[in-house]
This record gives structure tokens, C-alpha cells and sequence, in this order.
């Protein structure tokens, strides 16, 4: 039996449903560490966000704001969210998932 044929199955706590959830969304960041000490991140599943921080906390703060931003901006304006497949990892670099909703 699917969702559509239980509409409990989507909510089977059955607690009240006001409105649609929020989308969610998958932002993949890359880190690297920088020569002056600071850190780079950037988002490696939506081009051209990319910020340099003192250390990962406020990269990782930074990202998150121009990410819900660009994604709110793109879903405002109607348009298809312009994702592209990561690069591959820079060497030096690490990575971190973060699930977000707006």
C-alpha cells in the first residue's frame, strides 16, 4: 500500500498538518585550508558561493546564508535550482553534507 493509497503513512504519528513541509535540500562544501590561516569553503554542488572565513564555524554560517539565499532567490523567481555535479575534491581539501531547509 503506498502514501497515496494510507494517507496516514505520511503521517503516521497522525499529528496535525497546516501546511506542506519546508523543501529540503543537499548542500556538499568543500574546506580548504588557506596559506594566511584562514579557511575557503565552498558549496561544490551549486556554483559560484564561496566564502573565506576564520575558521569552519563561521565558513560553514556564511555558507549556509548565501546557500538558503541563491536557493530562495532561484524558487522565487520560478527557475530550476542550477545544480552541477561536485568537482572532484581539491587534495588538501575535506568535505562536509548538510541537509537545509528553508
Amino acid at each position: 500500500m503506498t502514501t497515496d493509497e494510507n494517507p496516514s503513512a505520511s503521517n503516521p504519528l497522525n499529528l496535525p498538518q497546516t501546511s506542506p513541509p519546508p523543501p529540503t535540500f543537499s548542500c556538499h562544501v568543500y574546506l580548504a585550508p588557506q596559506d594566511d590561516g584562514r579557511l575557503r569553503a565552498e558549496v561544490a554542488n551549486l556554483a559560484g558561493i564561496m566564502v573565506t572565513a576564520e575558521n569552519e564555524r563561521s565558513a560553514l554560517r556564511q555558507i549556509v546564508a548565501a546557500f538558503k539565499e541563491r536557493i530562495s532567490a532561484h524558487l522565487s523567481a520560478g527557475e530550476e535550482i542550477p545544480w552541477r555535479d561536485p568537482p572532484a575534491l581539491p587534495q588538501n581539501a575535506s568535505e562536509r553534507f548538510l541537509p537545509m531547509h528553508l
